[in-house]
């Protein structure tokens, strides 16, 4: 169900299709993170974002889903830099 999409710096593994799986099963993303924090995968937080976005969720929505769930499964910190990156990806990806 998830692809690997590529590897972290320190060798993680980083797996894309996390929010359609979300979409078809109902799970929510909170469970799913812990899932990968237990394999010591790493979620594709670009295809997550591309995936809502593409559903027709709007950016604010899309940063306050990940937010909330980000949050409780690897902690503050760990969340502000994903989000601080997907806002800043966003808007990169706005002026083009």
């Amino acid at each position: 169900m998830f692809t690997l999409t590529g590897y972290t710096t320190d060798g993680k593994s980083v797996y894309g299709g996390v929010y359609k799986f979300y979409e078809t099963h109902g799970i929510p993303l909170d469970i799913i993170f812990n899932i990968f924090i237990e394999r010591d995968w790493i979620p594709d937080w670009i295809d997550i974002y591309k995936s809502a976005s593409y559903g027709g969720m709007k950016h604010d929505r899309i940063i306050s889903k990940l937010e909330e769930a980000i949050s409780d499964s690897y902690g503050k910190e760990y969340c502000d830099a994903v989000i601080f990156r997907l806002d800043n990806w966003f808007k990169t990806q706005e002026k083009l």
